[in-house]
């Protein structure tokens, strides 16, 4: 919740409780929370924010010609079950507000379906030309405002078979040159020029080919792709998925088939995953909140340098082991004072079960990290 200069609202006595208390709402209710101090955003330093997602394709912006700002409703038939929504300005100005105090980067999808119709013949598969018009005035006014878009991702799931909607990889390398020379055209400078991403979405090596292969030189800053590779978050045997390092394993060859079809098509470019989250459909229930621990996160951050040291390991194959050279700034960690436990060097590292431990080794020369 940001404050701002007008607070003609009535009087209210908040019930002030410790930041680490759980929220309880009613049924039927509303509860407005602050939380002072709130700056885990800022604590990545900096943090990259997408928005967009299943829905994206889906969305019309309320700015132009555009004067209906319908809400998304559940439907039939639908793309992912729901109905067309809208993105206000006024909405749009609320989060920009939320981005520039926090100093997000941020990565906004774009609606790839604008204009375009799903063929009778064949479900799930979109025809027809895309329609620019309700994104350039998007455009038009984010650049009037200030607001910062670090890079706009075209489309969600459009590849192949699709997860809600596909349309032709030729097609949609074809406008995606038509967006990056949108963004040429409004933002003028180079330097001042939001990234255009795509296809974002699963990887399909045929429809990764025939999408790089079409498209042309200079039309798109980085190749996304997302990955859940625990697949739905509904599957039952989730649990043993998540603890079976066969699922992990498949990432690296995953991104080593993303980075083999860069480099045959665009080896300038890098391989980006705008999307991951483990399983798909807002994960599960009991799984995703057990395993998904922000301050790792954090911590990862905070203490793991970039550049990745080769390590291996003779134990069981349950254990994932990461080298990292550590990151030298340490004045600036705002997270939690830590005890660790110094123990001798040569002493046997001992980790539980379904947990993760950060190890320094001081004065290990790296070469890698001189």
């Amino acid at each position: 919740m940001v404050q701002t200069e007008s607070r003609d609202i009535p009087a209210m006595d908040p019930e002030l409780v410790d930041a680490s208390t759980p929220i309880s709402i009613m049924a039927q209710s509303i509860a407005y929370v602050t939380i002072r101090d709130f700056e885990a955003p800022a604590s990545f330093n900096p943090l990259r924010i997408k928005v967009g997602g299943s829905l994206q394709d889906n969305v019309v912006y309320k700015v132009g010609e555009v004067k209906s700002c319908p809400d998304f409703r559940k439907r039939e038939g639908g793309l992912f079950g729901f109905s067309q929504g809208c993105l206000s300005m006024e909405r749009w100005d609320q989060l920009n507000r939320f981005f520039n105090l926090t100093g997000v980067k941020l990565t906004f999808g774009l609606n790839a379906l604008s204009g375009r119709n799903e063929s009778q013949p064949e479900k799930g598969f979109w025809i027809g030309d895309w329609q620019p018009q309700n994104t350039r005035d998007f455009m038009k006014y984010t650049i009037s405002k200030g607001y910062k878009v670090d890079s706009y991702e075209f489309g969600n799931q459009l590849y192949g078979s699709g997860t809600g909607a596909s349309v032709d990889a030729e097609q949609y390398a074809k406008y995606v040159v038509v967006l990056k020379n949108l963004v040429k055209e409004l933002y003028g400078h180079p330097e001042t020029q939001p990234m255009v991403l795509g296809p974002g979405c699963f990887y399909k090596e045929k429809w990764f080919n025939t999408f790089l292969e079409v498209l042309g030189q200079g039309f798109v800053d980085g190749v996304a792709h997302h990955i859940y590779n625990l697949g739905p978050g509904d599957d039952p045997n989730l649990m043993g998925k998540i603890l079976d390092p066969f699922y992990f394993n498949q990432v690296s060859q995953t991104y080593k088939g993303v980075l083999d079809v860069i480099n045959k098509f665009k080896p300038q470019l890098g391989a980006w995953v705008s999307e991951s989250g483990g399983a798909f459909n807002s994960g599960s229930k009991d799984v995703s909140r057990t395993f998904a621990d922000g301050f790792c996160a954090l911590l990862w951050n905070r203490l793991m340098g970039s550049t990745v040291l080769a390590v291996s390991k003779e134990s069981d194959l349950n254990l994932r082991v990461y080298a990292h050279c550590a990151k030298r700034k340490t004045e600036s960690w705002d997270i939690p004072a830590m005890d660790p436990e110094l123990v001798d060097a040569s002493t046997p590292i001992s980790i539980a079960a379904q947990s993760i431990a950060y190890v320094t080794i001081r004065d290990f020369e790296a070469p890698a990290c001189a």
